[in-house]
């Protein structure tokens, strides 16, 4: 029994460790599964962040519905790791067939999947992303899986909360 303990208790340091150390694991459809570490970088679009959620409606959401594992961040959750879709300056415009993203100064959009009414367990959720311009601290993060718990969902988000993650290995 105390080396079953004396494990439980390692691998629990061994993640402190490795989230201090600014590395993850993902084994969730939103991405690729593997390992990420945060990287001292500012994000662009496309490149893959790493965030814990601080809006406490959608961490009560996503704790209550169990979207989100238990986790190292302030709330006891683990941190998401998404897509840059949008930053300041960018327009998303929600259409009937997409959230069409369009980044600033460009003619093009970029297509992203619809939120959907209910999630997996047919319980309803509420979108609150809205049409507009990305604000100047904002940040749009979504994934091509469109039953990703996303700013579909929880909308915007803080730019100085996420931090631009790379992949290390894939499994």
């Amino acid at each position: 029994m105390r080396f079953f303990i004396g494990v439980i208790s390692l691998f629990n340091v061994v993640l402190v460790v490795a989230w201090q150390a600014g590395i993850g694991i993902n084994v969730t459809p939103s991405l690729p599964k593997g390992i990420y570490m945060s990287v001292n970088e500012l994000p662009v679009h496309g490149d893959i962040v790493k965030f814990c959620l601080q809006d406490k409606e959608f961490i009560k959401i996503a704790h209550d519905n169990e979207y989100i594992g238990a986790g190292v961040c302030d709330s006891n959750l683990r941190p998401l790791l998404k897509l840059v879709a949008g930053m300041p300056g960018d327009t998303i415009c929600i259409e009937e067939n997409g959230i069409y993203v369009t980044p600033k100064g460009k003619n093009i959009a970029c297509v992203w999947a619809l939120p959907r009414k209910e999630d997996s367990q047919g319980r309803a959720i509420n979108s609150q992303l809205e049409n507009g311009v990305i604000a100047e601290n904002k940040v749009l993060v979504l994934t091509t899986y469109s039953g990703s718990f996303d700013s579909r969902y929880f909308g915007l988000i803080n730019i100085n909360t996420v931090s631009k993650a790379v992949n290390l290995l894939s499994f």
